[in-house]
Formats: structure tokens, sequence, C-alpha cells
């Protein structure tokens, strides 16, 4: 028996052989064509998974922050598109809030669909620094024929001055020994703000002129700067206030010390 392949890829045979034989093999040849024009749809596919540009990203926004108030980061999130498919992407927080504080929405810009993560409204909880100061949420990308992608955003809440300091205790007793000189410490009033940075500073004075005492301004120490009558009583006052521009209102005295 005598068996060729012409040009055109298809096995031939003598003319001797029934033609169920002839046709019998050519399927070997079909099916691994077949088996090659599969690799190819696949290998097309998987060059246009769909996945987020980083597998996490940092972004940030402040306390209090008014409903709709968008995160900021330093780099672009979200998904490239493939200008070949006609992909429409959404997002969708799938971890990391509970409370309904933040919600996903996508952006178009050429060939790019931004992630945009912003303060949720209506029920969404109230961002307090003081409570929680990071969330991190899970973020997943949606497209047509099932696609899906993760990433994963850390969001850091910054710091407004919306608190002020306050006295623990707010009630103190200082004993002046006898001869005592002047200049010489007889105690120390403690206050403080749960705010950071500059927004936890602030500064401590009586709320009187007094001529024989003077407390630091920062560290609340008391000092002798006159000469007190033996066994006489003195109540003082002593106010904190807010270095700062309060987030609320203008500034005024937070709490005081006795």
């Amino acid at each position: 028996m005598a068996m060729t392949v012409n040009p055109r890829g298809i096995t031939q045979t003598s003319p001797s052989l029934p033609r169920s034989a002839q046709l019998l093999l050519l399927l070997p040849l079909h099916l691994l064509l077949l088996h090659h024009l599969s690799d190819g749809v696949q290998a097309q596919l998987s060059s246009s998974a769909l996945s987020f540009t980083q597998p996490s990203y940092n972004v940030s926004v402040y306390e209090n922050s008014a409903a709709r108030t968008y995160t900021q980061s330093a780099v672009r999130m979200g998904v490239v598109l493939d200008p070949a498919l006609t992909w429409e992407v959404r997002y969708s927080i799938e971890a990391g809030n509970s409370e309904g504080i933040f919600q996903a929405e996508n952006l178009v810009l050429g060939d790019f669909s931004f992630l945009r993560v912003q303060t949720n409204g209506g029920s969404g909880g109230t961002l307090n620094r003081e409570v929680q100061d990071n969330y991190t949420l899970t973020v997943r990308a949606t497209a047509q024929g099932g696609l899906e992608a993760f990433t994963t955003v850390f969001v850091n809440i910054l710091d407004m001055n919306d608190l002020r300091p306050l006295f623990a205790p707010t009630s103190y007793s200082f004993v002046v020994p006898e001869g005592c000189p002047l200049g010489a410490s007889v105690g120390r009033v403690t206050a403080t703000d749960a705010d950071v940075g500059s927004n936890g500073e602030f500064y401590y004075f009586f709320r009187e002129r007094v001529k024989l005492f003077s407390v630091h301004p920062t560290s609340g120490v008391v000092t002798l700067t006159g000469q007190p009558i033996t066994g006489q009583r003195m109540e003082l006052e002593v106010r904190a206030v807010d270095r700062g521009i309060k987030l609320y209102g203008t500034n005024g005295v937070s709490s005081t010390a006795k």
C-alpha cells in the first residue's frame, strides 16, 4: 500500500484501498489541526486576562470627611483595558468594609479603568481616626466572560484637630515647704490630647494672673515666683488650650484643673 501527503497536508492512499479506509487516515490530521487551534484560542484569552496594575495600593483620607470624599493615592489604581476587547470593568469591595464606610467605583479614561474609593453617604459610618486609624479593603474587578481580579487597598486615616486636651486628674494638691527658694518646682499638672502631631499640642496657663506661681506653657510644671505667707491656702485654676486651629469653631479652653 502506498501513502503520500499532498501540498495541502492531506494523506492520500493508492486507489486499491476502500474509500472508508482513506477517510479514517484523514482523521488524525484533522484532530491535530483542531488541537493547535484550541491552543491558540487559550493563549489569546491568557494574554487578555483581567489584572490590576498592582497587587495592593496605599490611599489616605482625613477623618470626619464628608460623604463622597475620594481617597488620595500617589499612583493610579485600576486595570489597563485591552483595546481589542470591549470590556466593561466593575469594582466592588468584598471585605474590610463591614460598616459600609467606603464604596468603589470606576472611571474610564482612554485605555485605563481607574479604581476610585470614596467615603459612603447615607447610613455609612463616620471616619474617626482615634477609634480606627486604618482599613484594609479587598477590592474585586469583574468583566464580561466571567473575568475577575482582586487587589488590596490599605486606607490610612489622617488626623484632624477635632479633639481638645483633657486634664487627668482634674484636681491637684501641692505643698510649698517653708523657705522654698524662688524658681523651685512645687508640682506639675498634666493634660492629654488624643490628636497626633501638631494637632495634639496645647498650652497651659493660669486662668487669672498669679504673682506667687507660674506654670510652664508646655510642660505643666508649676514653679514658685514669690514668697507665700506661712499657712496660706490658695486655689488656682489652670487651663489647657489647643495651639492650632480647631476643626470646629474657634479656639476655646478645653478643660481646667485646680
